[in-house]
């Protein structure tokens, strides 16, 4: 998963920087004050197409959170190996995703709602439920499951946000915007590196 869009050699240009007159404090990247919600630069134009690439990867990071929060892994954390992993998976990856949404405002991009998070079991009933040794023996096949749907999705991710951060800093988007894409990289990268942890 790579995106289509690379800027053009060497990046932009100093005229294609936007001017004070083009952007004021508190505006997205992408805006122009002189027409709102509009396009008024080279590089405001590069950088709201960047910020519709980040929302590909948006969605997908969402997808695989859901995936990963319709159960309270933290709870078994002690007695199974890849409910803990599980739960630190799913800390980092909120992380990048709460980063990258930030970075999209940032670019004058909007972000959809996610949908609403499944029912999720009460503390009290995965308690009495980890008593069951047939429930325990499901849930780790289903974290085994998940585990595996990781290792596919989390180094595309890590990849796409790698090359997303690659451009943004040749577009020079200033520090607002860069630094929620780079933690975004960051924390897909210690994902990836989660998982390569013996079980």
């Amino acid at each position: 998963m790579q995106p289509q869009w690379v800027p053009p050699a060497g990046g932009a240009t100093r005229h294609d920087q936007p001017s004070p007159q083009d952007s004021a404090p508190g505006t997205p990247y992408g805006q122009s004050i002189d027409q709102p919600g509009g396009l008024s630069t080279p590089a405001q134009v590069a950088a709201r197409e960047l910020s519709a690439r980040a929302e590909t990867l948006l969605k997908r990071l969402r997808e695989v959170e859901e995936a990963l929060t319709d159960q309270e892994w933290w709870l078994m954390g002690r007695a199974m190996a890849e409910a803990r992993i599980l739960s630190e998976m799913t800390s980092l990856l909120s992380v990048a995703r709460g980063e990258l949404e930030t970075f999209i405002s940032q670019v004058g991009g909007a972000t959809e709602e996610p949908s609403a998070a499944r029912f999720r079991k009460e503390q009290e009933d995965v308690f009495d439920l980890m008593g069951d040794p047939m429930w325990m023996s499901g849930s780790r096949e289903k974290a085994i499951a998940l585990l595996r749907m990781c290792g596919t999705q989390i180094q595309p991710m890590r990849q796409y946000a790698q090359v997303l951060l690659a451009n943004a800093e040749k577009l020079r988007l200033p520090a607002v915007a860069l630094d929620p894409l780079g933690i975004t990289a960051e924390r897909l990268n210690e994902a990836e590196e989660l998982l390569r942890q013996p079980r």
